[in-house]
């Protein structure tokens, strides 16, 4: 296609022409961005002004325009007073006489300024300097006493400094009129201005010389028309008879044709360029490339690839804006394309270039987060709309199967035989890619396509072969209906069109968007971006109770609009669905009508049609031809690959780390491998300092704590599992020693060489060779480690790696469990595994965490006890089993608790709970020796413990009188138990019996005061529902808790066995879940099925191996664990984060 009589948009590429980012004119437009350049300094005050002055002195412009405009008017429509008034205009060097040729020319220059047009900065200069040159000649005439000196200070005066400021202001924000003009353009519009001017002047001297009473010349006749076309006053004076002139109507029409050709010229000489040049085959690769490469929350980016639209580049072609130009304005949509490192430049190029031509910038359904960026340019954002955004997990498809319209669609359109197919564009045939696109087109019935942001207006295209097409199929495999969808990175869909079938059952859409939603998970598909719903705000507020009338009169309009754009409509097809709405912004230069700017988005998405001053160009843009790409394109395009899983990460590093990254990075540069698969190792450091004598050369690898170089020799302290060794390397006899010096505290360092001592005889290892195993990225802590507690939580692995004392706890605790383990293996438990993923949360009173499987769409618990499977494996014939495990319980976390921990339960059939209080006592004994070497503990007062003698047993009624000073039991009345709780600052609640109060009593008063370990048994029924009746006793059961230092430890039971009185207590269980209680347990029915077929009479045992460890050893529950649970910094994170 080729334009030759208006300008095209250079390629950035294209050669030998000038690149446009070497042309004067846009530095000098970078130069007024730089104030909100992201990536740049800080703009002045002064630089902002300057950017401002096109806008403010165009204004001005156009504001006296429309003053002269009015004074045109004939004194017969108007006061005699504004005329009068108009007189005043003389002080900015206009007429005072109703001259139209002034005001359009005033008008036209300041929509050339707004537009940062050169041409019309000098036009307007040179527009003021005759008043400059007027008040210099009138000082002159002063100074030669020609004048009266009361002029000095007349409107001449005034008018020529107003002149001169207009000039200086325009001088010095004169790189702020950097839009070009047309070639050719001086040429037509002089021509246009001459033929108008001379027909205004012939129409005036005719006039003026026919018309009786005027003009008493021919001479004078003609002068008059001169002035009267041009409105300069000079002319005006020569006249012989001051007095005749010709009646208002004359110079009204002989000034609206010279205004009339003077807008005409204007328009000619001050238009932009109408056609920018669309992106050619090599830029749309390169843009699909960054789509490829990057990562985006813009579901619209593909839409970029459209081909009515040119394309920009950042200066290192990382990030790029389309655009369209329509009407004067350059219309982008969208968030910049790319990298988000490089957005700002992109989008500084693309404000850049299209003020160079004169176009005003403005981006169409932009996020947040692209807004931002623009709006560091001086681009100013408002509300256009949101889009909706289907999420494809399983509570939007259960949102979706609960919809009433949506799920009676799908069952309408299932009943009638319909189906759905899901397929690449690339997978097609040509011949029913073809058929489908036939459909698609007659199916729009001939109405004009609509979409510019949120449309690509080209199915079918071999380059877009990963688009998904989705279909609808009646029973006689006919397409009734299409979705097509291109990319949204690798796991997104992005709505480009929606057909259907005249003749298909109704409902056939949202029975595709549910069966897409369901289909989802298995394709990889994460989320589907639908409609765009314009101005749903107002649309959603204004129909609110409270709505204000401003706001209802927005809805309004826009329901009268909706009559024909169904903009309403659109909205609740879309809610429907329940989609999460995400706002999209218009952004618009500040110097800019934004109604001006509404109009050319509404042209682009197809809702009006296009302007006559744009018709001719868009006409010729199209002319019903496809862009040209060339027969390979679809293969480069394929070639790209799929859309990047991840995009690259960005770390953020400071101060040392940033050095030491930097340091590694130039290392990986230079050839070196930081991280091999292997290094030389022989023995353990610990095998060498143990005095096991290895042969004369050893290997041994370590981290490097700590360095002293004394220039020729170089001392390492070299630790490997908490074990330091010095390595000692010397400039004669260590290789490559030069480069060992460069290592760093927090290497990983592999040395060979031999045993030795150093001079004052430390025992050291004489380094002859070395390898680095691992590069370490940030520094090691000083000699005292690691102070301050929280580092050493959420920095667990620094702490382990230069603590001892933190590492000991780590072996520590795997002793107690490897002793814990052997005792019941020892004793002849089976160790099993139980599932941690649960349908039904029991086994004890607590409040679960809850998840979901996607796979069967369930909602699961993590377990909070193994206790109902072990026993199930007590009735399958095992008599004796344990499980050692990790449990969950969404409960505080403190001291004592945190939110997962690691439990043992062990069961053993024909035993009860005081066989397996005997069997604590045991396995914690046996713990304790494992640990320290000794049965003897010492407490948090620092009295010492010794495990071997027997444990305190005491009845929790015997334990809670003590404590309360009077005798209380089972039996002990509601109200007395109700003042002695409430005596002891406990408040009872009106669903606890005498057993709940019983135990809340315990709770408070009994296990914080309990120092030695204790068993306390014979717990109140209604508190121990898994657990069996006490043998002797009504109302109480055969459970025990083992309590130490305020802290208890485990627990036992007689186990119920009898399954009605099981399933009595666990349906009471889940009517207290049912009411509210998020602690209570829920019936679990393979539970109770087991137990019917016969548990045998059954101890279970379960002991906390967290706080067993923390008795032994006198740590916190955080130090008796290898990765604590921490609150995430920041809102988010890992458990040590």
């Amino acid at each position: 296609m080729t334009i030759t009589d208006e300008p095209r948009v250079p390629s950035a590429d294209a050669e030998p022409k000038r690149s446009i980012t070497s042309d004067p004119a846009v530095h000098a437009a970078r130069r007024s961005a730089r104030a909100v350049d992201p990536n740049g300094p800080r703009a002045t005050v002064g630089s902002r002004r300057r950017s401002m002055m096109p806008l403010v002195m165009g204004r001005f412009m156009q504001l006296l325009g429309c003053s002269l405009l009015l004074l045109s008017v004939p004194p017969l429509l108007l006061p005699v007073e504004i005329y009068w008034a108009g007189s005043y205009l003389a002080v900015f060097g206009l007429s005072p006489e109703p001259f139209v040729f002034n005001a359009v020319l005033l008008f036209v220059l300041g929509a050339g300024l707004v537009r940062r047009q050169k041409a019309a900065m000098v036009a307007t200069a040179v527009f003021e300097l005759p008043n400059v040159l007027t008040a210099v000649w009138d000082l002159i005439a002063a100074g030669t006493g020609s004048a009266v000196p009361d002029d000095l200070f007349g409107p001449d005066l005034v008018a020529g400094v107003v002149a001169l400021l207009v000039i200086a202001a325009l001088l010095v924000s004169r790189r702020e009129f950097s839009a070009r003009l047309q070639p050719a353009a001086h040429r037509a519009a002089g021509t246009v201005l001459a033929a108008g001017l001379s027909l205004a002047i012939l129409v005036g001297g005719v006039l003026a010389e026919w018309l009786p009473g005027t003009l008493t010349s021919a001479r004078d006749a003609w002068l008059w028309a001169v002035s009267a076309s041009i409105g300069l006053e000079p002319l005006d004076t020569l006249l012989h008879d001051q007095d005749s002139r010709p009646g208002e109507p004359v110079p009204l029409l002989v000034s609206s044709i010279s205004g009339a050709a003077l807008l005409i010229a204007l328009l000619i000489l001050l238009r932009t360029a109408r056609v920018s040049r669309r992106m050619n085959a090599d830029e749309e690769v390169h843009l699909r490339g960054l789509l490829a490469e990057s990562r985006t929350d813009d579901s619209l980016a593909y839409f970029a690839t459209r081909r009515d639209k040119s394309v920009v580049f950042s200066q290192d072609r990382r990030a790029a804006v389309s655009f369209r130009v329509i009407d004067g304005i350059a219309l982008a949509s969208g968030d910049p394309i790319g990298y988000e490192t490089s957005w700002g430049e992109a989008a500084r190029a693309f404000v850049d270039q299209s003020r160079q031509y004169g176009w005003i910038p403005a981006v169409l359904s932009t996020t947040e987060r692209g807004a931002r960026c623009y709006e560091r340019l001086g681009l100013q954002s408002t509300s256009m709309g949101e889009e909706a955004i289907l999420n494809t997990d399983e509570r939007s498809i259960d949102r979706l199967a609960r919809d009433p319209q949506v799920s009676a669609a799908v069952r309408r359109v299932r009943k009638a035989g319909y189906r759905a197919q899901l397929r690449r564009q690339g997978d097609l045939s040509a011949t029913e890619l073809e058929q489908l696109v036939q459909l698609g087109d007659q199916w729009r019935d001939d109405e004009v396509e609509r979409g510019f942001s949120m449309a690509l207006s080209r199915f079918g295209d071999a380059g877009d072969a990963r688009s998904v097409v989705v279909t609808a199929h009646d029973a006689d495999d006919a397409v009734k209906a299409l979705l097509v969808f291109v990319p949204w990175n690798h796991d997104g869909l992005s709505l480009d069109l929606m057909r259907r079938s005249p003749d298909a059952v109704n409902g056939v859409t949202e029975f595709l968007v549910a069966w897409l939603v369901d289909e989802a998970a298995s394709r990889q598909i994460a989320r589907i971006s639908l409609n765009f719903a314009m101005f749903r705000e107002i649309l959603v507020r204004g129909e609110r109770p409270g709505a204000g009338r401003v706001l209802r009169l927005k809805r309004r309009v826009l329901l009268a609009l909706s009559r024909r754009w169904q903009l309403d409509s659109l909205r609740r097809a879309n809610e429907r669905y329940a989609p999460d709405w995400r706002p999209r912004l218009l952004l618009s230069d500040r110097g800019a009508s934004l109604g001006r700017v509404w109009l050319a988005a509404a042209r682009a998405e197809g809702f009006l049609g296009h302007s006559i001053i744009d018709r001719r160009g868009h006409r010729r843009e199209f002319l019903g031809q496809v862009p040209f790409r060339p027969e390979d394109f679809a293969e480069r395009v394929a070639a790209l690959g799929a859309p990047a899983t991840t995009a690259t990460a960005t770390v953020r590093r400071r101060g040392t780390h940033l050095a030491k990254a930097n340091r590694a990075i130039a290392m990986q540069t230079a050839g070196e491998d930081l991280y091999p698969a292997e290094v030389p190792r022989t023995h353990s450091v610990a095998d060498v300092v143990s005095g096991v004598l290895p042969p004369r050369a050893v290997s041994i690898a370590g981290r490097v704590l700590r360095r002293r170089d004394h220039g020729g020799v170089l001392f390492l302290d070299v630790s490997e599992d908490h074990t330091a060794i010095q390595v000692l390397a010397t400039a004669d006899r260590t290789a490559r020693f030069n480069a060992l010096r460069a290592s760093q505290p927090g290497d990983v360092v592999s040395f060979s060489g031999t045993i030795g001592s150093s001079r004052t005889g430390t025992p050291s290892l004489i380094a002859v060779d070395w390898t680095l195993a691992a590069k370490s990225l940030h520094e090691l802590p000083g000699r005292n480690g690691l102070n301050d507690p929280e580092t050493r939580i959420r920095q667990r692995h620094l702490d382990l790696a230069v603590n001892a004392e933190a590492a000991a706890m780590v072996r520590a605790r795997s002793h107690a469990i490897q002793a814990l383990r052997s005792g019941l293996l020892e004793d002849g438990y089976l160790e099993v595994e139980t599932p941690i993923l649960q349908t039904v949360h029991g086994g004890a009173n607590a409040r679960p965490f809850r998840t979901r499987i996607n796979a069967y769409r369930t909602d699961l618990t993590l377990r909070i006890a193994p206790e109902l499977a072990l026993k199930r494996l007590i009735v399958a014939g095992f008599p004796q089993v344990f499980e050692i495990g990790r449990n969950f319980r969404n409960e505080g976390a403190d001291a004592t608790h945190n939110p997962e921990f690691t439990a043992v339960e062990a069961y053993r059939a024909y035993a009860d709970y005081t066989v397996m209080r005997h069997l604590a006592q045991r396995l914690i004994t046996r713990m304790a020796v494992a640990v320290s070497g000794t049965a003897l503990i010492s407490g948090p007062d620092g009295s010492i413990v010794d495990l071997t003698q027997d444990w305190p047993v005491i009845t929790v009624s015997d334990a809670v009188s003590a404590a309360v000073g009077t005798t209380v039991t089972i039996d002990t009345d509601r109200a007395t138990l109700e003042r002695i709780t409430r005596e002891h600052g406990i408040e009872p609640r009106s669903a606890d019996d005498t057993g709940h109060l019983l135990e809340r009593l315990y709770e408070e008063l009994v296990e914080p005061a309990t120092t030695v370990p204790t068993f306390y048994i014979d717990f109140p029924a209604s508190t121990s529902p898994l657990t069996r009746g006490h043998r002797r006793t009504p109302g109480l059961a055969e459970r025990w808790d083992l309590v130490a230092f305020g802290m208890e430890l485990g627990t036992a039971y007689t186990e119920l066995a009898d399954p009605f009185e099981q399933r009595a207590r666990l349906t009471a269980q889940s009517l207290l879940a049912a009411g509210g209680d998020p602690e209570a347990m829920e019936v679990d029915e393979s539970f109770l099925t087991a137990l019917e077929l016969g548990m045998p009479p059954t101890g279970g045992l379960g002991l906390g191996v967290d706080r067993i460890v923390m008795l032994l050893t006198g740590a916190t529950i955080r130090e008796s664990i290898a990765f604590p649970f921490v609150r995430p910094a920041g809102g988010r994170g890992s458990s040590d984060s």
